[in-house]
């Protein structure tokens, strides 16, 4: 069910970028924050080489790059998480290297800003239940090209 959600995100992803300044290489987003559900992990675990890391081995550290960014570029794209498919800047790409200053995005993180996109969150969360949800380096630690 997953997959047919991000299918149309990806679908929506297409339509704000024709209104967006978000490109490939612009990986000022990767540097934040970045919530998600232990469903979505066990999908990038699922569909991917990369695996969630034990307890023992969470040490979150924010503000750090994500973990699968790799030299700018995001190493699971097609398998990245919801947060990461609806967040969009629409105003100059500068202001993505300078978090405190006011910045225009679209589509948010949560998708609290966008109806449709809203339901499909409250649906991926639904469907996680009672799982934990945390940022994506809770899950998958802190360390760049992880495997």
């Amino acid at each position: 069910e997953i997959s047919l959600i991000y299918g149309f995100l990806d679908t929506f992803g297409e339509f704000a970028s024709t209104f967006t300044v978000c490109q490939k290489g612009c990986s000022a987003c990767c540097k934040i924050g970045v919530e998600m559900t232990a469903l979505e992990a066990s999908f990038i675990e699922k569909n991917t080489s990369h695996r969630i890391v034990s307890n023992k081995q969470r040490k979150l550290k924010t503000n750090t790059d994500c973990p699968f960014l790799i030299d700018g570029i995001c190493s699971i794209y097609e398998y990245r998480p919801f947060n990461c498919r609806t967040f969009f800047t629409v105003d100059n790409p500068k202001y993505c290297e300078t978090p405190n200053e006011p910045h225009r995005t679209y589509g948010s993180l949560g998708g609290q800003d966008i109806n449709i996109i809203y339901q499909f969150r409250k649906y991926i969360d639904h469907l996680n239940g009672k799982r934990k949800k945390s940022d994506i380096r809770f899950f998958f630690g802190n360390h760049k090209g992880i495997k």
